[in-house]
């Protein structure tokens, strides 16, 4: 009887886990474009860590970017939206120059704001792509830039620590 009982509690954990597994897959291809090589990225340990008001990550390099209490951070250029979490965490962070002009992707690992500023002015996103129950990537947003240096702001971040990654667009 008590093995009939674990192995039916095994199958349930299974089942389960399958479950979940599925929703999260699911999640993750219903995005508006393939977030495979975010997901590979993020997956990568350990990350480099990098404080706010540090220089980022290369072109193509993620890591896991170090918030602080919003209320702590000079932005360049207000974030676009007020912050919802309680309470909130963000960065700001100098970007190596762009050298190509061209679509490029920003994309979290956790539910935040994110702003991208070049020549002092925050940039209009080109086109936004978020699931919740994605396992590692939450959002991901596509900017036009223009070669020079780019500025990442976080905002409204309920997580201390987010994973980021600017890639070229494919």
């Amino acid at each position: 009887m008590q093995i009939r009982f674990l192995g039916l509690a095994a199958l349930s954990l299974l089942a389960t886990s399958t479950s979940a597994f599925a929703q999260g897959s699911d999640a993750c291809t219903s995005f508006k474009w393939p977030i495979t090589r975010e997901q590979k990225a993020f997956a990568a340990s350990p990350l480099k860590a990098i404080p706010q008001g540090a220089n980022g990550p290369g072109l193509s390099e993620a890591a896991a970017v170090q918030l602080v209490p919003q209320a702590g951070v000079t932005y360049p250029v207000p974030p676009a939206r007020a912050a919802k979490a309680n309470p909130a965490y963000g960065a700001v962070l100098t970007m190596p120059p762009i050298i190509a002009a061209g679509i490029y992707q920003a994309t979290l690992s956790d539910e935040a704001w994110i702003d991208l500023v070049q020549d002092g002015a925050k940039l209009r996103f080109d086109s936004f792509s978020g699931k919740a129950g994605c396992p590692g990537v939450r959002k991901s947003v596509r900017f036009k830039l223009a070669p020079g240096p780019v500025t990442v702001e976080i905002s409204d971040s309920a997580k201390s620590t987010v994973n980021l990654i600017l890639l070229p667009a494919e």
